[in-house]
């Protein structure tokens, strides 16, 4: 069973911003600690989250059902949510999802977290 490895680091600048990077699968079997990760950072205040998915090789409906229930939240927050680094494998399913309509998405962790200004 793949697993899911998630580093979060908090960025100690003006704008509070945290970068999550994910590596593995991201399905029913691992989505909660993604999405504990998630509420921490809002429990901790931080509500400008970036998610580097490039080592991320899949994700099921249940990872992708974190990134919109946690969404709302976090715009209630005024805060927001960017992915970036999709490989094309999970960026076809994003965008079949049309979940473009819902995220941005960025090449890098660099462009995401300058949109956030």
């Amino acid at each position: 069973m793949p697993d899911l490895s998630i580093k979060v680091d908090k960025l100690d600048n003006e704008l509070s911003v945290a970068v999550i990077k994910l590596k593995g699968f991201l399905d029913t079997n691992t989505s909660s600690e993604f999405e504990h990760a998630i509420k921490k950072l809002l429990f901790d205040g931080v509500v400008r989250i970036v998610v580097d998915l490039e080592e991320v090789d899949y994700i099921s409906s249940a990872g992708w059902g974190i990134f919109v229930s946690e969404i709302k939240d976090i715009r209630e927050k005024d805060g927001d949510l960017k992915l970036v680094r999709m490989i094309p494998d999970v960026f076809e399913i994003f965008r079949l999802l049309e979940f473009d309509d819902i995220f941005e998405i960025y090449d890098n962790v660099e462009e995401a977290i300058k949109k956030f200004k």
